[in-house]
């Protein structure tokens, strides 16, 4: 009888499991979190030129409306084709408000944006405000809306080759025929 005390015991003392690990609980984001990290994805994926992610974060009928003297709108074709001719840079955002309407949030931001398109060097600060719908439980943007437009900041050396270029070529062909005309003179004189 000795020997069956501790199972009998074991069998009606529950085993309780050891300490275990706290998982820390990540509370989900805010709708404001979600767009504002989608927009950020959005903008790394255009300096990266990564299709794939523009693709998954644009509608088919997403529209750019620039601003200008006559509105100048972009399909989402049109828009990764200009897209692809960006160099390296960055964008970040400030000022961020995001509101929800229903399957539908504005997010109105303001853009900060430095780097360089078709090797000219840019500044663009801009207020944007985005559409983002959603469609399949996956958050979109549809539309952008900008403010402003960018600042060139290197497009002085291009301008001033595409002008030196043809000034010197100028001044080289204006010495060589002086001196061709002064060549001739001196021969001509010579001869007499």
């Amino acid at each position: 009888m000795r020997l069956l005390r501790p199972a009998i015991l074991f069998s009606v003392v529950p085993i309780v499991p050891g300490p275990v690990a706290a998982q820390p609980i990540t509370p989900p984001q805010t709708l404001e979190q979600q767009i504002t990290q989608l927009s950020e994805d959005w903008m790394r994926a255009v300096w990266d030129k990564d299709d794939a992610v523009l693709n998954r974060l644009m509608t088919d009928d997403f529209v750019l409306i620039s601003p200008g003297g006559s509105i100048k709108t972009q399909t989402h074709p049109d828009w990764l084709r200009t897209v692809r001719m960006a160099g390296n840079g960055e964008c970040s955002y400030s000022n961020i408000h995001v509101h929800a309407i229903g399957e539908m949030a504005i997010m109105a931001a303001e853009m900060s944006c430095k780097g360089d398109f078709h090797g000219i060097g840019f500044e663009a600060d801009s207020v944007v405000s985005d559409v983002w719908v959603k469609r399949d439980g996956t958050w979109r943007v549809a539309a952008r809306m900008a403010s402003t437009s960018p600042r060139f900041t290197g497009i002085w050396m291009p301008l001033f080759i595409g002008a030196a270029l043809p000034l010197a070529a100028w001044c080289w062909f204006a010495s060589r025929a002086r001196l061709r005309e002064r060549n001739s003179l001196m021969s001509s004189a010579n001869r007499f």
